[in-house]
């Protein structure tokens, strides 16, 4: 989280508003709704975790056992489970 003086970066009749309702101390302003992104986009481990997680599910349909996945990609049996069976939105 970046942490910004408002006094350098509003201007003084919008810092002087917003200390009408809070003054002193943090606020946390989160980013505009269109520009969030899910987690893992920007840095491309999403689709690395989609990639992987579609390797795991046509392993299953091929033959391989839970546990054998499990093994494989170091993950539980639950989170194997979670993936295999997770229906798509």
């Amino acid at each position: 989280m970046l942490y910004k003086n408002a006094d350098q970066i509003l201007p003084k009749h919008l810092v002087e508003e917003v200390q009408t309702y809070f003054n002193g101390g943090y606020i946390y302003i989160p980013i505009k709704k269109k520009k969030q992104c899910r987690w893992g986009e920007r840095c491309g481990l999403r689709q690395e975790i989609d990639e992987r997680n579609r390797h795991i599910k046509e392993a299953f349909i091929n033959g391989k056992t839970i546990d054998q996945l499990a093994d494989q990609y170091a993950l539980s049996i639950s989170a194997i489970q979670k993936i295999i069976y997770k229906k798509k939105k």
